[in-house]
Protein backbone atom coordinates (compact mmCIF):
# COMPACT_ATOMS: atom_id res chain seq x y z
CA UNK A 1 0.00 0.00 0.00
CA UNK A 2 2.97 2.18 1.10
CA UNK A 3 4.44 1.56 -2.69
CA UNK A 4 1.11 2.47 -4.30
CA UNK A 5 0.94 5.71 -2.58
CA UNK A 6 4.20 6.20 -3.20
CA UNK A 7 3.64 5.89 -6.76
CA UNK A 8 -0.33 7.47 -7.15
CA UNK A 9 1.06 10.62 -5.08
CA UNK A 10 2.90 12.73 -7.62
CA UNK A 11 0.28 11.60 -10.59
CA UNK A 12 -2.61 12.96 -8.59
CA UNK A 13 -0.45 15.63 -7.70
CA UNK A 14 0.11 16.46 -11.64
CA UNK A 15 -3.85 16.06 -12.33
CA UNK A 16 -4.70 18.55 -9.83
CA UNK A 17 -2.18 21.33 -11.02
CA UNK A 18 -3.48 20.48 -14.92
CA UNK A 19 -7.06 20.43 -14.29
CA UNK A 20 -6.16 23.83 -12.24
CA UNK A 21 -4.37 25.58 -15.09
CA UNK A 22 -6.73 24.26 -17.87
CA UNK A 23 -9.44 25.96 -15.66
CA UNK A 24 -7.67 28.92 -15.33
CA UNK A 25 -6.98 28.96 -19.34
CA UNK A 26 -10.96 28.63 -20.07
CA UNK A 27 -12.09 31.43 -17.88
CA UNK A 28 -9.22 33.87 -18.95
CA UNK A 29 -10.62 33.32 -22.32
CA UNK A 30 -14.54 33.17 -21.27
CA UNK A 31 -13.30 37.13 -19.40
CA UNK A 32 -12.20 37.85 -23.26
CA UNK A 33 -15.67 36.81 -24.71
CA UNK A 34 -17.70 38.57 -21.65
CA UNK A 35 -16.15 41.99 -22.49
CA UNK A 36 -13.36 41.75 -19.88
CA UNK A 37 -16.27 41.65 -17.02
CA UNK A 38 -14.47 38.78 -15.24
CA UNK A 39 -11.46 38.79 -13.91
CA UNK A 40 -10.80 34.52 -12.98
CA UNK A 41 -7.44 35.14 -11.01
CA UNK A 42 -8.66 37.72 -8.96
CA UNK A 43 -11.55 35.67 -8.00
CA UNK A 44 -9.31 32.50 -7.55
CA UNK A 45 -7.05 34.69 -5.13
CA UNK A 46 -10.49 35.73 -3.15
CA UNK A 47 -11.85 32.57 -3.31
CA UNK A 48 -8.55 30.88 -1.68
CA UNK A 49 -8.38 33.95 0.51
CA UNK A 50 -12.02 33.46 2.18
CA UNK A 51 -11.51 29.91 2.85
CA UNK A 52 -7.87 30.82 3.95
CA UNK A 53 -9.46 33.62 6.91
CA UNK A 54 -12.76 31.35 7.43
CA UNK A 55 -10.60 28.56 8.51
CA UNK A 56 -7.72 30.99 10.87
CA UNK A 57 -10.80 32.31 11.86
CA UNK A 58 -12.18 29.13 12.51
CA UNK A 59 -9.21 27.95 14.91
CA UNK A 60 -9.22 31.43 16.73
CA UNK A 61 -13.06 31.95 17.60
CA UNK A 62 -14.58 28.06 17.74
CA UNK A 63 -12.84 27.29 20.63
CA UNK A 64 -13.90 30.22 22.44
CA UNK A 65 -17.85 29.05 21.66
CA UNK A 66 -17.65 25.84 21.98
CA UNK A 67 -15.00 25.77 24.52
CA UNK A 68 -17.28 24.41 26.88
CA UNK A 69 -19.30 22.22 25.08
CA UNK A 70 -18.85 18.79 26.08
CA UNK A 71 -17.49 16.04 23.35
CA UNK A 72 -18.03 12.78 23.96
CA UNK A 73 -15.22 11.43 26.34
CA UNK A 74 -15.72 7.55 26.61
CA UNK A 75 -12.88 5.87 26.85
CA UNK A 76 -10.55 8.70 25.41
CA UNK A 77 -7.31 9.51 26.27
CA UNK A 78 -6.44 13.16 26.24
CA UNK A 79 -4.75 12.52 22.95
CA UNK A 80 -7.75 11.16 21.52
CA UNK A 81 -10.07 13.86 23.07
CA UNK A 82 -7.99 17.14 21.73
CA UNK A 83 -7.65 15.41 18.28
CA UNK A 84 -11.78 14.91 18.49
CA UNK A 85 -12.05 18.71 19.35
CA UNK A 86 -9.81 20.20 16.58
CA UNK A 87 -11.47 17.53 13.77
CA UNK A 88 -14.83 18.38 15.49
CA UNK A 89 -13.77 22.59 14.77
CA UNK A 90 -12.95 21.75 11.55
CA UNK A 91 -16.23 19.78 10.40
CA UNK A 92 -18.10 23.23 12.34
CA UNK A 93 -15.93 25.38 9.60
CA UNK A 94 -16.11 22.84 7.03
CA UNK A 95 -20.37 22.80 7.46
CA UNK A 96 -20.41 26.38 7.17
CA UNK A 97 -18.33 27.26 3.75
CA UNK A 98 -20.14 23.64 2.49
CA UNK A 99 -23.82 25.40 3.38
CA UNK A 100 -22.76 29.20 1.96
CA UNK A 101 -22.04 27.02 -1.22
CA UNK A 102 -24.85 25.51 -1.56
CA UNK A 103 -27.05 28.13 -0.76
CA UNK A 104 -25.56 30.04 -3.50
CA UNK A 105 -25.65 27.26 -6.01
CA UNK A 106 -29.38 26.82 -4.87
CA UNK A 107 -30.17 30.60 -6.02
CA UNK A 108 -28.63 29.80 -9.54
CA UNK A 109 -30.65 26.91 -10.34
CA UNK A 110 -34.10 28.36 -8.95
CA UNK A 111 -32.84 31.60 -11.38
CA UNK A 112 -33.48 29.06 -13.91
CA UNK A 113 -36.40 26.85 -12.40
CA UNK A 114 -34.19 23.67 -12.30
CA UNK A 115 -34.01 23.22 -16.20
CA UNK A 116 -30.63 22.51 -16.43
CA UNK A 117 -32.09 19.01 -14.06
CA UNK A 118 -35.01 18.51 -16.22
CA UNK A 119 -33.52 18.22 -19.48
CA UNK A 120 -30.26 17.07 -20.20
CA UNK A 121 -29.70 18.67 -23.53
CA UNK A 122 -29.41 22.26 -21.83
CA UNK A 123 -26.43 20.82 -19.96
CA UNK A 124 -23.98 21.84 -23.04
CA UNK A 125 -24.13 25.59 -23.68
CA UNK A 126 -21.00 25.51 -26.51
CA UNK A 127 -18.55 27.82 -27.42
CA UNK A 128 -21.43 30.47 -29.11
CA UNK A 129 -22.92 30.72 -25.53
CA UNK A 130 -20.52 32.19 -23.25
CA UNK A 131 -21.12 30.81 -18.95
CA UNK A 132 -23.18 33.77 -17.38
CA UNK A 133 -20.85 36.64 -15.04
CA UNK A 134 -22.65 34.26 -12.05
CA UNK A 135 -21.54 31.16 -12.79
CA UNK A 136 -17.90 32.71 -13.98
CA UNK A 137 -18.05 33.86 -10.75
CA UNK A 138 -18.86 30.91 -9.08
CA UNK A 139 -16.86 28.69 -11.09
CA UNK A 140 -13.51 31.33 -10.32
CA UNK A 141 -13.90 31.38 -6.52
CA UNK A 142 -14.96 27.43 -5.99
CA UNK A 143 -11.24 27.07 -8.28
CA UNK A 144 -9.46 28.67 -5.31
CA UNK A 145 -11.62 27.05 -2.89
CA UNK A 146 -11.09 23.99 -3.92
CA UNK A 147 -6.89 24.59 -4.17
CA UNK A 148 -7.07 25.74 -0.22
CA UNK A 149 -8.74 22.42 0.91
CA UNK A 150 -6.77 20.30 -2.15
CA UNK A 151 -3.45 21.62 -0.22
CA UNK A 152 -4.86 20.69 3.11
CA UNK A 153 -6.02 17.30 1.79
CA UNK A 154 -2.27 16.86 0.52
CA UNK A 155 -0.06 18.07 3.05
CA UNK A 156 -1.89 18.91 6.21
CA UNK A 157 -4.48 16.61 6.75
CA UNK A 158 -4.18 13.37 8.49
CA UNK A 159 -2.89 10.24 6.66
CA UNK A 160 -5.37 7.25 7.45
CA UNK A 161 -6.30 4.50 6.05
CA UNK A 162 -8.63 5.98 3.52
CA UNK A 163 -5.67 8.98 2.77
CA UNK A 164 -4.88 7.70 -1.03
CA UNK A 165 -8.93 7.02 -1.61
CA UNK A 166 -10.30 10.55 -0.77
CA UNK A 167 -7.01 12.30 -2.46
CA UNK A 168 -8.03 10.57 -5.62
CA UNK A 169 -11.94 11.57 -4.93
CA UNK A 170 -10.37 14.87 -4.60
CA UNK A 171 -8.43 15.20 -7.65
CA UNK A 172 -11.00 13.16 -9.88
CA UNK A 173 -13.40 15.83 -8.44
CA UNK A 174 -11.63 18.39 -9.04
CA UNK A 175 -10.43 17.25 -12.54
CA UNK A 176 -14.44 16.85 -13.47
CA UNK A 177 -15.13 20.27 -12.11
CA UNK A 178 -12.09 22.38 -14.04
CA UNK A 179 -12.89 19.95 -16.99
CA UNK A 180 -16.47 20.54 -17.49
CA UNK A 181 -15.89 24.18 -17.87
CA UNK A 182 -13.13 23.40 -20.23
CA UNK A 183 -15.97 21.77 -23.15
CA UNK A 184 -18.78 24.46 -22.12
CA UNK A 185 -20.16 22.05 -19.55
CA UNK A 186 -20.30 24.01 -17.07
CA UNK A 187 -24.14 23.40 -15.39
CA UNK A 188 -22.70 19.79 -15.30
CA UNK A 189 -19.86 21.06 -13.07
CA UNK A 190 -22.15 22.92 -11.02
CA UNK A 191 -24.96 19.61 -10.29
CA UNK A 192 -21.50 17.44 -9.55
CA UNK A 193 -20.58 20.43 -7.05
CA UNK A 194 -23.77 20.67 -5.54
CA UNK A 195 -24.88 17.27 -4.81
CA UNK A 196 -21.70 16.60 -3.46
CA UNK A 197 -21.79 19.31 -1.16
CA UNK A 198 -25.39 18.39 0.02
CA UNK A 199 -24.58 14.83 0.98
CA UNK A 200 -21.13 15.87 2.81
CA UNK A 201 -23.65 18.73 4.90
CA UNK A 202 -25.67 15.44 6.17
CA UNK A 203 -22.58 13.80 6.69
CA UNK A 204 -20.94 16.19 8.32
CA UNK A 205 -23.67 16.96 11.00
CA UNK A 206 -23.41 13.29 11.29
CA UNK A 207 -20.30 13.39 12.51
CA UNK A 208 -20.69 16.15 14.38
CA UNK A 209 -23.65 14.56 16.95
CA UNK A 210 -21.18 11.05 17.28
CA UNK A 211 -18.51 13.78 18.37
CA UNK A 212 -20.73 14.58 20.76
CA UNK A 213 -22.27 11.96 21.81
CA UNK A 214 -25.48 12.44 20.63
CA UNK A 215 -26.34 8.24 20.22
CA UNK A 216 -28.58 6.69 22.20
CA UNK A 217 -26.19 5.63 24.50
CA UNK A 218 -25.69 8.98 26.01
CA UNK A 219 -27.93 11.41 24.56
CA UNK A 220 -31.03 12.47 27.57
CA UNK A 221 -33.99 9.71 27.33
CA UNK A 222 -31.60 7.79 25.02
CA UNK A 223 -33.06 9.11 21.94
CA UNK A 224 -30.78 7.97 19.45
CA UNK A 225 -30.00 11.27 17.45
CA UNK A 226 -26.70 10.26 15.83
CA UNK A 227 -28.37 6.72 14.79
CA UNK A 228 -31.44 8.65 12.79
CA UNK A 229 -28.88 11.33 11.26
CA UNK A 230 -26.81 8.24 10.07
CA UNK A 231 -29.93 6.51 8.57
CA UNK A 232 -30.79 9.76 6.83
CA UNK A 233 -26.99 9.95 5.69
CA UNK A 234 -26.98 6.89 4.29
CA UNK A 235 -30.39 7.31 1.70
CA UNK A 236 -29.18 11.26 1.06
CA UNK A 237 -26.03 9.41 0.05
CA UNK A 238 -27.75 6.90 -2.22
CA UNK A 239 -29.57 9.20 -3.44
CA UNK A 240 -27.66 12.03 -4.61
CA UNK A 241 -24.31 10.19 -5.29
CA UNK A 242 -25.66 6.68 -6.21
CA UNK A 243 -28.88 8.03 -8.47
CA UNK A 244 -28.99 11.27 -9.36
CA UNK A 245 -25.31 11.62 -9.95
CA UNK A 246 -24.91 9.00 -12.39
CA UNK A 247 -28.67 9.20 -14.22
CA UNK A 248 -28.16 13.36 -14.50
CA UNK A 249 -24.40 14.11 -15.01
CA UNK A 250 -22.71 11.05 -16.45
CA UNK A 251 -25.86 10.09 -18.93
CA UNK A 252 -25.52 13.76 -20.08
CA UNK A 253 -21.87 13.53 -20.18
CA UNK A 254 -21.81 10.38 -22.60
CA UNK A 255 -24.70 11.39 -24.80
CA UNK A 256 -25.30 15.20 -24.80
CA UNK A 257 -21.62 15.80 -25.66
CA UNK A 258 -21.54 13.27 -28.37
CA UNK A 259 -25.06 14.37 -29.67
CA UNK A 260 -23.24 17.95 -30.84
CA UNK A 261 -21.59 19.01 -33.76
CA UNK A 262 -19.05 21.39 -31.65
CA UNK A 263 -17.18 17.63 -30.50
CA UNK A 264 -16.02 17.67 -34.37
CA UNK A 265 -12.79 15.96 -34.30
CA UNK A 266 -12.86 13.20 -31.93
CA UNK A 267 -9.73 13.62 -30.28
CA UNK A 268 -10.49 17.41 -29.71
CA UNK A 269 -13.88 16.97 -28.18
CA UNK A 270 -15.34 13.50 -27.57
CA UNK A 271 -11.76 12.13 -26.40
CA UNK A 272 -11.80 14.75 -23.57
CA UNK A 273 -15.79 14.13 -23.27
CA UNK A 274 -15.14 10.17 -22.50
CA UNK A 275 -11.94 11.18 -20.01
CA UNK A 276 -14.37 12.79 -17.54
CA UNK A 277 -16.88 10.20 -18.42
CA UNK A 278 -14.92 7.63 -16.86
CA UNK A 279 -13.86 9.84 -14.13
CA UNK A 280 -17.31 10.26 -13.37
CA UNK A 281 -17.57 6.32 -13.41
CA UNK A 282 -14.47 5.69 -11.06
CA UNK A 283 -16.12 8.46 -8.78
CA UNK A 284 -19.21 6.01 -8.63
CA UNK A 285 -16.92 2.83 -7.64
CA UNK A 286 -15.64 5.11 -4.72
CA UNK A 287 -19.02 5.74 -3.69
CA UNK A 288 -20.45 2.37 -3.91
CA UNK A 289 -17.51 1.26 -1.54
CA UNK A 290 -18.26 4.14 0.98
CA UNK A 291 -21.70 2.75 1.02
CA UNK A 292 -20.22 -0.52 2.09
CA UNK A 293 -18.26 0.98 4.61
CA UNK A 294 -21.32 2.81 6.47
CA UNK A 295 -23.69 -0.16 5.87
CA UNK A 296 -20.82 -2.01 7.84
CA UNK A 297 -21.15 0.52 10.47
CA UNK A 298 -25.22 0.34 10.25
CA UNK A 299 -24.79 -3.10 10.71
CA UNK A 300 -23.16 -3.22 13.64
CA UNK A 301 -25.50 -0.53 15.33
CA UNK A 302 -28.58 -2.89 14.48
CA UNK A 303 -26.76 -5.62 16.02
CA UNK A 304 -26.72 -3.60 19.44
CA UNK A 305 -22.74 -2.83 19.34
CA UNK A 306 -24.10 0.98 20.09
CA UNK A 307 -23.46 3.95 17.52
CA UNK A 308 -20.16 4.95 19.38
CA UNK A 309 -19.43 1.90 19.71
CA UNK A 310 -19.59 0.77 16.01
CA UNK A 311 -17.64 4.41 14.63
CA UNK A 312 -14.66 3.16 17.29
CA UNK A 313 -14.40 -0.03 16.03
CA UNK A 314 -14.30 1.34 12.39
CA UNK A 315 -11.56 3.87 13.75
CA UNK A 316 -9.80 1.30 15.58
CA UNK A 317 -9.85 -0.88 12.82
CA UNK A 318 -8.31 1.80 10.33
CA UNK A 319 -5.29 2.70 12.94
CA UNK A 320 -4.76 -1.32 12.94
CA UNK A 321 -4.31 -1.05 9.30
CA UNK A 322 -2.75 1.81 9.56
CA UNK A 323 0.21 0.84 12.26
CA UNK A 324 1.98 -1.78 9.51
CA UNK A 325 2.66 1.14 7.23
CA UNK A 326 4.35 2.86 10.45
CA UNK A 327 6.61 0.30 11.33
CA UNK A 328 7.40 -0.58 7.34
CA UNK A 329 8.73 2.83 7.04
Amino acid sequence: MVALQTILTPILDGAIVSSFAGAIYALLSSRDKTGGMIDPISNIVLGCSVTGCLQVLGKLLLPRLFGKLSLNKADLTPVELSRNRGKFEEMVMSLVLMSISSAFMYSIFESTDWAWWKDQNLMYTGPSEPPSTTVNYFYSVTVGTWITSGFCCRFIEEKNRDWLLMYTHHALTIALICGSYVISMERVGCIILFLHQVSDIVLNICQLCHYLGWDADHFPLHIPVAEALFAVNILSWIYTRLYILPTVCTVSVFTVMHDNEYCGDYSQGRYFCDLLGSFLCALQVMHVWWLYEMLSVAYKILSGVGADAAARSYLDEKKEKDQPKEKSQ
